[in-house]
């Protein structure tokens, strides 16, 4: 039986853990989840709606929420959702792309198959998280300054929560996150440095999550994929269960509005 819920917790676990390692806040509204990283991108500041959520009094609250801080920001639905769709219409917001929710029983990970070269680390002090900001802005071709929040001892107190690096002679070229949450672990932020990509790292370092996020209770491993990446994960034994449906939302309606 697929536990959708448990895999939409485990995200939440995620961006909750995300918030807080940036110094951020987690907010439970009426209808949904409220996630601050204070990251100054929309992915990184997030609405949860809840499943079933009618009106648009909470998206409207979250807006709010948002625009006083000056940040954009992220509705993450977990089905489609028309009061979402309307509100960001309305406030001249970009859907993205349906965002598959991958997962297969946990018996079917095992340990990393050893790749020539690559060495596992996770991170375990300021340093080792320093260079996993700096390969993620190459893997994702931004500045690394845009997440230098998460270069906290915040990051290093929670087991549940791992930074992973893939190193090569000495260099990052490859990262992922681990989160272990209830009877799911979860892999996320998964990238490889564009000169290092064709060689198994991505796959690798994604074992290499779940096998951190596993406990005697894990009964599910679970992603989310991008487009690039699905083909991997379907080969890896994976399973397309579900969709997020996400918006970018701007700072507010009137600086898209008056151009500033």
């Amino acid at each position: 039986m697929i536990d959708l819920r448990g895999m939409h917790r485990n995200h939440q676990a995620f961006w909750s853990q995300m918030a807080r390692t940036a110094g951020g806040e987690v907010d439970q509204l009426a209808g949904g989840l409220l996630v601050t990283t204070g990251i100054p991108a929309a992915p990184f500041n997030q609405l949860h709606c809840d499943p079933g959520m009618e009106g648009s009094s909470t998206i409207a609250e979250a807006a709010a929420h948002f625009e006083k801080l000056g940040l954009p920001w992220r509705i993450v639905c977990e089905a489609q959702s028309p009061e979402a769709e309307e509100f960001s219409r309305e406030r001249h917001g970009e859907s993205q792309p349906l965002y598959p929710i991958l997962s297969r029983d946990v018996e079917q990970g095992r340990a990393p198959t050893p790749v020539a070269g690559l060495q596992f680390v996770t991170a375990g002090d300021l340093g080792d998280l320093q260079a996993f900001v700096n390969c993620a802005g190459a893997c994702y071709q931004h500045d690394p300054a845009l997440i230098q929040k998460l270069v906290s001892s915040e990051a290093l107190v929670d087991e549940d929560f791992q930074f992973h690096l893939g190193m090569v002679a000495g260099d990052c070229v490859a990262i992922s996150v681990g989160v272990s949450n209830g009877q799911t672990a979860g892999a996320y932020f998964v990238g490889v440095r564009p000169e290092h990509r064709g060689k198994g790292y991505g796959r690798a370092l994604t074992e290499q999550a779940l096998l951190g996020a596993t406990s005697a209770q894990t009964r599910t491993a679970v992603l989310q994929a991008t487009p690039d990446g699905l083909p991997v994960y379907l080969r890896m034994g994976f399973r397309h269960v579900g969709d997020y449906h996400n918006s970018d939302l701007p700072v507010s309606a009137a600086g898209v509005l008056d151009g500033s």
